[in-house]
């Protein structure tokens, strides 16, 4: 029997006090998967702006470990107010954090800094989180990747499907998808950082590509 039981509401929750109490609160698990499918390509998105192509594996990584992190608070420390905020900012440091480790340039840092303000109006950010989709739409979608490539990148990463739903949904082995979207990583590291907006003379074969993919 389908369950009746309806979803929190994303935005009731954000108008919703912090709660300092250290209560637990059942819904969270359901709070933080109807955030992850509704953010998690959105924040990937922004980071993949921000990081450059060749760092999808990254963007893709902080988002699920501030997911992760939220699962493990919010029980304990409460929702906070905004809990679609506080998932960027966790995001965001911990994508700070691995830049660090790994001796970025300080320019790269102050950008993702700038991208992710705390005090950012919320209608700017969600513009924003739009253009960044499109952006990273046209990225899985690059010509220079096959079909093949192309429409499983898309589905993880644009789209936020695990390889073993899109193995099943191809009837595929979840190793041949799976090694799919590693190769198609790796050619986008390969085509340099600034290959995810095309530039007016490519924007044909670009556009075309992205339709083939949709269809």
């Amino acid at each position: 029997m389908k369950s009746t039981r309806s979803e929190p509401d994303v935005e009731s929750v954000t108008d919703t006090a912090f709660d300092n109490t250290g209560t637990s609160n059942p819904d969270v698990p359901l709070l933080v998967d109807h955030l992850f499918r509704r953010r998690a390509t959105q924040m990937t998105a922004t980071l993949v702006r921000i990081l450059g192509a060749g760092r999808v594996d990254l963007a893709e990584e902080v988002v699920q470990e501030a997911m992760i992190e939220a699962l493990r608070r919010w029980p304990f420390h409460g929702v906070p107010k905004n809990p679609g905020a506080w998932l960027i900012q966790v995001a965001k440091n911990k994508a700070l954090d691995r830049l660090r480790r790994v001796g970025v340039r300080r320019d790269k840092e102050d950008e993702v800094e700038r991208v992710f303000q705390r005090r950012a109006r919320a209608e700017d950010l969600d513009q924003r989180f739009r253009d960044d989709e499109l952006r990273l739409l046209f990225l899985t979608c690059h010509p220079a990747l096959p079909r093949e490539a192309r429409i499983a990148l898309t589905l993880k990463v644009a789209v936020g499907l695990g390889t073993a739903e899109i193995a099943r949904a191809f009837l595929l082995r979840e190793a041949t998808v799976a090694g799919r979207i590693v190769r198609a990583k790796r050619t986008l590291r390969e085509l340099g950082p600034d290959v995810v907006v095309p530039t007016h003379d490519d924007l044909s074969p670009r556009l075309d590509s992205v339709l083939d993919v949709l269809y």
